[in-house]
């Protein structure tokens, strides 16, 4: 097992894409950090850009050992499935690992004194925490989708619409979560030219109950929205405006249930422990099908 992730690590790491990947991740870390360093300024944007990159390696990787034969050759020489599988998925989370360091080790050496005056440390962690928890799951997904299958094409098609059924479902929950409960009708009288009343109506398109938590759970199962909640999440310390410290805010919306969620960045603060853990089943999820169905593909 140990040979066989050792040439795995050594296909992967020295193969051309997975240096242009370093590469494109490194440009991605700078820009973020110039940016946090020049405005003050996060966004998730040049993170998100990364997800496809790191799933991207380990996809063609793992289809170019289709193509040259190299799986058809483990098996023959004693390798079992279950070791060939998880030496693929183990030496991607490797690569990926390499990669995510590439990303923020440049963000924090450029604007990592910026982001620490925003926001205490231990919450920096934990933000960058979930971010590499959505990049395993993406990651490690990605390769056991494409140890399912020999053919490029089909691997790209299912791991693409995978990646858009996931950030439909998850923009759609999250769209229908922003509805607020009530909004201002207001009267207007066109004699006068203005607005002569107002008041506070129900809205119907309001999502309540047992509804509204399934809801919530596809925003916090998707990856996509996991993302986005992080920018979310962090903009409530880039708000300089509150009338209380951002600690206490941050604990108020957590935990004050008379707050409406429709609020993005208090569904955000309310969601974001949970998210490490739906990232974790994404995972499971991807392991448990993936050896499945490699144990009973064929393999030519």
């Amino acid at each position: 097992m140990f040979k066989l992730l050792k040439t795995n690590l050594r296909h992967l790491t020295f193969r051309r894409i997975f240096l242009l990947a370093a590469a494109a991740m490194l440009l991605l870390g700078i820009d973020a950090g110039l940016s946090m360093r020049r405005n003050n300024f996060f966004t998730s944007e040049d993170f998100i850009f990364g997800v496809p990159i790191v799933a991207g390696v380990a996809i063609f990787i793992i289809a170019r050992e289709h193509s040259d034969g190299t799986l058809r050759t483990k098996l023959t020489i004693g390798y079992t499935r279950p070791q060939i599988f998880f030496s693929f998925i183990i030496s991607s989370f490797i690569c990926m690992i390499v990669l995510f360091l590439c990303l923020i080790l440049p963000f924090f050496m450029i604007g990592g004194i910026s982001f620490s005056e925003i926001m205490p440390a231990g919450k920096i962690a934990f933000v960058f925490f979930v971010i590499f928890m959505v990049y395993a799951a993406a990651c490690i997904g990605s390769a056991a989708i494409a140890l399912c299958f020999s053919r490029l094409v089909v691997i790209i098609a299912v791991t693409v619409l995978a990646a858009l059924t996931m950030a439909g479902v998850g923009g759609s929950a999250a769209r229908r979560l922003s509805y607020p409960a009530t909004f201002m009708e207001h009267e207007y009288d066109a004699r006068l030219d203005e607005y002569i009343a107002s008041r506070e109506v129900p809205n119907l398109e309001y999502v309540t109950g047992f509804n509204r938590d399934i809801l919530r759970t596809l925003y916090k199962a998707s990856l996509f929205t996991q993302m986005r909640g992080v920018d979310d999440y962090v903009s409530v310390f880039l708000y300089r405006g509150a009338d209380v410290p951002m600690e206490q805010y941050v604990e108020i919306c957590r935990n004050d249930t008379t707050l409406d969620d429709s609020d993005s960045t208090i569904l955000a603060i309310r969601s974001i422990y949970q998210f490490p853990l739906f990232a974790l089943g994404w995972i499971a999820v991807s392991l448990a099908a993936g050896i499945i169905v490699f144990r009973k593909r064929n393999i030519n």
